[in-house]
């Protein structure tokens, strides 16, 4: 017999022991992890699903009769005769576009000035980062004392440079902009956090090499710092997003959806045709549609951060 049969023959009796020995491993580890991938599937798909089967009922809490199949109606009437929901959705809109273009301003400005060595930095890292590790709820509560019309201090230093006191709680466009800000005081310092990891990951030869070809640190920064971290951009786009998209707490605590209807978020309305009104169908379906919405917008952010890669 050839060697080459022989070692064929060897390495067929060899490659298949090792194919069954990997097989029976990825067979016994999926074995170990089906009991709590059944629970987390069960518990993340359980409340959609309910959500949609309820948001195909009219279902009144109030109402002494049963709760009764009815389609799409709840979706026909949101969609095309609500104006409220309409009005919600570009409050929602506004809130996100702002906040995030905000979170994203300051935040790349503080790792900017932070991305140096100096006396104190550590410490001055240290006290931006504590509205992060703050409740909502507290947010919406130092910010409501904040801006109170009265005894509020930002409306004292207004006062004291000679400008008007601003309403902002009575104002529709006032008490939006205080939530907004409410909201970057939060969340910019995670932002800074990021970007200013991906600022240590840079190397200081490709703004060495481009300083050499004759860049100005403007042309540096827009060449070269801004496409490394475009998709490191894009990643925290689509979590501030998603976590806007949900803004609640602070609405509550700050406005309640005041004055009017001016500050009331897709979520706001979701929890006063609920909880409020009692109309438990058309609430489930304003928060499908609130789904589809999030869905499609990270649909579109990771076709961006893929052809970014």
């Amino acid at each position: 017999m050839s060697s080459a049969s022989v070692s064929g023959a060897h390495s067929g009796s060899v490659s298949t022991p090792r194919r069954w020995g990997n097989w029976r491993e990825r067979r016994f580890a999926t074995l170990l992890m089906s009991p709590s991938l059944i629970v987390i599937s069960l518990i993340a798909l359980f409340p959609i699903l309910y959500t949609l089967l309820l948001s195909m009922y009219s279902y009144e809490m109030v109402s002494p009769l049963p709760a009764r199949f009815i389609g799409l109606e709840n979706y026909r009437k949101l969609l095309f005769e609500d104006s409220r929901f309409w009005h919600a959705v570009l409050i929602t809109l506004i809130m996100v576009v702002f906040g995030i273009t905000l979170q994203l301003l300051l935040g790349f400005g503080c790792a900017l000035l932070l991305n140096r060595e100096f006396r104190g930095r550590n410490a001055l890292v240290s006290t931006i980062l504590i509205p992060t590790t703050l409740a909502p709820v507290v947010v919406g509560f130092v910010w409501r004392m904040l801006l109170d019309d009265r005894f509020g201090p930002i409306n004292f230093f207004l006062k004291s440079l000679g400008l008007p006191a601003m309403p902002w709680f009575a104002s529709p466009v006032a008490a939006v902009i205080g939530i907004i800000l409410a909201n970057t005081w939060e969340w910019f310092p995670f932002m800074m956090m990021v970007l200013l990891a991906g600022l240590h990951s840079i190397p200081a030869e490709l703004g060495e090499a481009a300083e050499v070809d004759g860049a100005s640190p403007w042309q540096v920064f827009w060449r070269v710092t801004v496409p490394v971290l475009r998709p490191i951009i894009m990643v925290l786009i689509l979590i501030r997003a998603i976590e806007d998209f949900k803004l609640f707490d602070i609405i509550v605590v700050m406005t309640n959806g005041g004055p009017g209807i001016a500050t009331e978020s897709m979520n706001m309305y979701a929890y006063q045709r609920g909880f409020n009104f009692f109309s438990i169908g058309y609430a489930s379906a304003i928060s499908v549609v609130q789904l589809v919405m999030v869905l499609v917008l990270v649909r579109v952010l990771f076709s961006r951060l893929s052809r970014m890669r």
